[in-house]
């Protein structure tokens, strides 16, 4: 998997990917107030595939890529593997 991120394709969509989101973190979340809270980080961006490449989701489609930050990017990944601990148990 790994191997993608060397490639020209990779660095191609995801450079599409960040630009189309605006070169900002996309995450967004209901706030406590009822509105929703948008991530207002414009550094330190990656970006995320929606369909994990280990689940068949496709790597440069740019419907499976979203711009996030990086510390947004450990929170989904934290929420993802515990949900998938919750959900094995």
């Amino acid at each position: 998997m790994a191997a993608i991120y060397s490639t020209r394709e990779w660095r191609e969509a995801r450079a599409a990917a960040i630009e189309r989101d605006g070169r900002q973190c996309t995450v967004e979340l209901p706030a406590d107030t009822g509105e929703i809270w948008r991530c207002p980080e414009v550094h330190d961006l990656v970006v995320h595939h929606v369909d994990p490449i280990e689940a068949g989701g496709a790597p440069y489609d740019p419907s499976n890529l979203l711009t996030i930050c990086r510390s947004c990017h450990t929170r989904l990944h934290w929420m993802m593997t515990a949900n998938d601990l919750v959900l094995a148990a």
